[in-house]
């Protein structure tokens, strides 16, 4: 019986690879803010776009059709998480890792930066 853990993987020039665990160099948070920014942004470009050039209008008592309003409601959610996350990134900044710095420090003077 062959140790799955332990089997080398080939690739293809026929050299030997051994299969290797995942180290995440960037924590949870940062990497949830980097999600959480890419989905939000979506959204403001998708509702930017509606608000800037509005759906045809739809016959029928105003009230009851209330999609622009819907619109821009998400549109102004979408900033206020965007803002939101800023503000807990840079709160982050202080109590992460040496990685989770790098935003808002990063060394470009020393030799060691630009190996």
């Amino acid at each position: 019986m062959t140790d799955i853990s332990r089997i080398d993987v080939a690739d293809s020039h026929s050299e030997r690879a051994v299969a290797r665990p995942t180290v995440y160099v960037y924590e949870a948070p940062v990497r949830l803010w980097h999600w959480i920014n890419a989905l939000v942004i979506l959204a403001l470009i998708a509702t930017g776009y509606l608000i800037g050039s509005p759906l045809p209008t739809v016959a029928g008592e105003a009230s009851q059709h209330f999609v622009m309003g819907y619109i821009r409601f998400a549109h102004f959610t979408a900033g206020q998480i965007l803002a939101i996350g800023f503000l807990l990134r840079g709160y982050w900044a202080f109590v992460g890792n040496d990685h989770s710095r790098q935003i808002y420090y990063v060394p470009i003077w020393r030799a060691s930066f630009w190996k």
